[in-house]
């Protein structure tokens, strides 16, 4: 195991790890283990890996935040095509800040594809704050120079596995994330709240 990740939770059968930002999700290894899900190397957030021989294991419940351009003022689910295959999110707004012009949401994934929250959120008009490859180069030059944000501004916080006899466990990041997340000084007539 590499000092990129930090084990949260390990049985026989499971491991939960918390992955740091900039780290390529098939470079951590925990050995006779193997990885169930990624998250995209600028993405903070929880991997799950289960041992070799006992690969039944069904995540859900996979939520994120993220910081998106825009008054994202109402919840929705999201369906459409990401990467030739139906993709859904759940959408659920939480705070404006009008100073910046940019939303805190919560995502659901129903489905995982790669680069499906990027993907959806520029296509309904809510690019990701600090995304290179799918957000808005002009937006992010003007916030960047506003703010200290100069990282992609998407987290992964949570997930649901069911495991070996039927065994649940759920698993929240927070204290992992929490060293992750932009710190913005605004004044409270700044924030907008749901």
């Amino acid at each position: 195991m590499s000092y990129q990740g930090i084990i949260i939770f390990k049985s026989k059968t499971l491991a939960l790890i918390f992955k740091k930002r900039k780290i390529i999700s098939s470079e951590l290894k925990i050995k006779n283990f193997i990885p169930r899900n990624r998250l995209d190397y600028e993405v903070p957030g929880l991997l799950v890996f289960v041992k070799k021989k006992n690969k039944n294991i069904f995540i859900y419940n996979k939520m994120y935040y993220a910081f998106v351009f825009g008054n994202f003022y109402s919840s929705n689910n999201i369906i459409s095509v990401c990467n030739f295959r139906i993709s859904i999110l759940k959408l659920q707004y939480i705070i404006y800040i009008k100073k910046l012009g940019i939303s805190l949401i919560r995502i659901k994934l129903i489905t995982g594809r790669r680069n499906q929250i990027r993907k959806q959120l520029k296509l309904i008009g809510f690019p990701i704050v600090m995304d290179k490859k799918y957000g808005c180069f002009l937006l992010n030059k003007v916030l960047s120079r506003k703010t200290n944000l100069k990282e992609l501004q998407l987290f992964s916080y949570s997930l649901e596995t069911i495991y070996e006899n039927n065994c649940s466990k759920k698993l929240d990041a927070w204290q992992y994330l929490k060293k992750e997340l932009p710190t913005l000084k605004e004044e409270k007539e700044d924030l907008v709240k749901n």
